[in-house]
């Protein structure tokens, strides 16, 4: 009986050190990103960066201290990562989750933009428009794909799981649009973020995330490309001043395009819970208990006081750079 104690102390002893792990993780990456900033604003040590270096460089940023998290929790990672099997059919359905989900990332970066800048719209362009299509799409698809995917479907939702599954979800999606340090990304990533983590628990696999990942940043890549060797569509680009009334109209058509494009998506997540043979389990997220208690009774918390100042920190430093600058 004493052992059986021992062990179930234990395994909720492991489960706190992974979610305060994932915690520490997320905050080492805001301070390392801010460090950066202030060396780059103050220094000149990343002046006549070119835009792959930067890319290459921010990517970096991420995965150093990931794979320096998974290293200490080496023991635990193949509960934490999940590098699973799924099944083939999957594979077939991904490319038009991706394309339903379209409308509403567009309607809400829209949205977003009757407010804050784009932020993402020069950095993408500069890329493209001195680079081949082959070259924009690894740093600009592969490497987000894999790096991200890795520290936020990875690392923190399989952290953040012992807490409880649409805590974890809710939690992951959260802070991947909360990395991104500006509201207009923050905008449409939080919704991207909460889908993959759904996606994850459908098929038990983080495999199939990093696919949409690519999918998603891939196919701007590729409108990009394809505008920059049309001449009429590279002209238009470029003379065309986005505008409010722009915007509001982008809004009233994207609108009933979004509704319809999440009602297929939701359709078709579910069927990659069916497929995959988690229906039960995928199910069960939206009916089991919200939290989860250690041996003590103690709600197992994400919002822990670490992680209130650091997401308070982003959202001011977000309001700060937008509006201040």
């Amino acid at each position: 009986m004493n052992d059986i104690c021992r062990i179930i102390i234990r395994g909720y002893m492991e489960t706190r050190k992974k979610i305060f792990g994932a915690e520490c993780l997320f905050t080492a990456l805001i301070v390392v990103y801010e460090i950066v900033t202030v060396l780059a604003l103050f220094t000149d040590l990343f002046s006549g960066i070119t835009i792959k270096q930067n890319i290459l460089f921010s990517q970096s940023l991420i995965f150093v201290p990931t794979v320096l998290y998974l290293f200490i929790m080496r023991k635990h990672v193949k509960d934490i990562i999940w590098f699973r099997r799924f099944h083939p059919l999957t594979l077939l359905l991904l490319p038009p989750l991706v394309l339903f989900m379209e409308p509403l990332i567009t309607l809400l970066n829209a949205i977003s933009m009757l407010f804050v800048r784009n932020e993402i719209s020069h950095a993408a362009s500069a890329l493209v428009d001195h680079n081949t299509l082959g070259t924009s799409l690894f740093f600009m698809a592969f490497l987000p794909c894999v790096i991200e995917e890795l520290a936020y479907r990875g690392v923190m939702f399989g952290s953040f799981h012992e807490a409880g599954r649409l805590k974890a979800i809710l939690m992951s999606g959260f802070l991947f649009g909360l990395m991104h340090m500006n509201f207009n990304q923050m905008a449409y990533a939080i919704m991207i973020g909460l889908v993959f983590g759904f996606v994850v628990e459908a098929t038990g696999s983080i495999i199939p995330t990093m696919i949409m990942h690519f999918l998603i940043n891939g196919f701007s890549v590729v409108i990009k490309h394809i505008a920059n060797i049309i001449p009429m569509l590279k002209d238009q680009a470029e003379n065309t001043e986005v505008t409010q009334t722009m915007l509001l109209s982008t809004i009233r058509a994207y609108i009933p395009m979004a509704l319809v494009g999440t009602v297929i998506s939701v359709g078709i997540i579910y069927l990659l819970a069916t497929i995959n043979g988690r229906m039960e389990s995928f199910t069960s997220v939206f009916t089991e208990p919200f939290n989860r208690y250690d041996e003590n009774g103690k709600k197992l918390r994400l919002l822990t006081p670490l992680m209130i100042v650091v997401i308070i920190y982003c959202l001011i430093r977000c309001v700060v750079e937008e509006f201040l600058f």
